[in-house]
């Protein structure tokens, strides 16, 4: 049977804790972070969970298919605000007239016949380094992991990796929520356009 409790304990880099249902204070139920739910998150101390009671065989109890007890019309409520604050954000709308500009950028020397021939193939390659560290990133923050620099991260989008960093963060949901970060990744991207710009419009002006 379902019950209802609060996390009282959590032990982050053990990956366990205790809930102690709201109906008996004098219990406590040992709670595993494989048995979370997480939802992309983990588990907090004060926290509302619903969980199933499960005996061990030493006789002791746990909780089993841990999840966050917040109703239904909460969740669709933050989500739509999250979606309607994400919209109004220049880290949302920035990102997608940068890469436009790029891209007319990259025509406009191909069609004057002023591309270097490494560019292209050299925006691909930092790009595909770039999501690939990204990926690294997340799957190392969700095992607990050894971690990829922010530092190295930011010295990709500025070697150009930056559209597939954009990319990252929409598809991989990492990074996409640190304001500070995103701030470090807009200073990129817009140095990095610009410099892209002043070498190919000093290519086209001199040939």
């Amino acid at each position: 049977m379902e019950r209802l409790g609060k996390l009282v304990e959590w032990n982050d880099a053990r990956g366990y804790g205790f809930i102690v249902p709201i109906d008996a204070p004098g219990q406590r139920y040992f709670l595993h972070v494989h048995a979370y739910r997480r939802m992309g998150r983990r588990p907090e101390v004060g926290e509302l969970l619903r969980f199933v009671p499960e005996r061990q065989a030493d006789g002791r109890w746990r909780a089993v298919d841990v999840a966050r007890a917040v109703s239904v019309a909460h969740r669709q409520m933050r989500a739509t605000t999250g979606r309607q604050r994400d919209r109004g954000s220049p880290y949302t709308w920035l990102p997608p007239i940068l890469l436009a500009l790029l891209g007319a950028l990259l025509a406009w020397a191909a069609w004057r016949n002023r591309l270097p021939a490494l560019l292209p193939a050299g925006l691909l390659a930092v790009n595909v380094a770039t999501f690939a560290a990204y990926w690294s990133d997340k799957r190392a923050a969700q095992a607990q992991a050894r971690r990829t620099p922010e530092a190295m991260l930011h010295l990709l989008e500025l070697l150009g990796g930056w559209p597939a960093a954009w990319l990252a963060q929409r598809v991989l949901r990492h990074k996409s929520r640190k304001e500070r970060y995103q701030l470090a990744f807009l200073a990129a991207a817009l140095f990095n356009l610009a410099a892209i710009a002043l070498l190919l419009i000093r290519n086209t002006v001199a040939g």
